[in-house]
């Protein structure tokens, strides 16, 4: 099955635990965990790359 990719986005500083909680949530709930998954620029490690190369 295909799961289709959320990017929560928010400046860095702001809104760091709301979005976490939103990352929390679709990953506990059986049903969307099921068919999403949820990325957070917070978690992947600082890169030479550009964001875009992350979601290919």
């Amino acid at each position: 099955m295909r799961k289709y990719k959320i990017f929560v986005s928010g400046v860095q500083e702001e809104l760091g635990s709301e979005r976490r909680a939103v990352k929390d949530f679709i990953k506990s709930d059986a049903l969307l965990s099921e068919y999403f998954n949820v990325f957070l620029f917070e978690d992947a490690p600082a890169r030479g790359k550009p964001a875009q190369a992350h979601w290919r």
